[in-house]
């Protein structure tokens, strides 16, 4: 079990651990055939959360659970763990609000990167627009 990683008062792995890219590509091919993931959500024991899959997981090492993925402690005599995969992590579309945009900034974004987020959110939209109208004209 390692620690999880704190710096300045702010929690980097808070219910994430690491698994060994090659236990999670296994993983993926036995039950998930055809999708990509680098994280799945698990139990093991008395741990749940996330595993990320970490080339800097120490050879022979397949599991890495963190501190914060405890969530009790399991019987001492218990000699063997069952790897329950709950889901493969995938992609959400994720949106850009205020509260967002000001983590990103205070840790390093420049602003520059969300104006040209913006911008070409703006440019896909008058394109849509353009073509709704173009549409209508033909539309019987």
């Amino acid at each position: 079990e390692l620690r999880d990683i704190k710096r300045n008062g702010y929690e980097f792995t808070d219910g994430c651990g690491f698994i060994d890219p090659e236990l999670l590509e296994d993983i993926r091919n036995k039950y998930f055939s055809g999708v990509f993931s680098s994280a799945i959500q698990i139990r093991l024991g008395g741990y749940k959360g996330m595993l990320l899959a970490s080339k800097e997981i120490p050879k022979g090492v397949k599991v890495q659970p963190v501190r914060s993925m405890r969530k009790f402690e399991l019987d001492k005599n218990q000699t063997s763990l069952d790897l329950e995969v709950v889901k493969l992590a995938h992609y959400m579309p994720g949106y850009l609000n205020k509260q967002i945009i000001q983590v990103l900034w205070a840790n390093g974004v420049h602003s520059r990167i969300f104006r040209q987020i913006q911008h070409s959110y703006i440019d896909k939209m008058l394109a849509f627009y353009k073509l709704s109208k173009v549409g209508e004209k033909y539309k019987n």
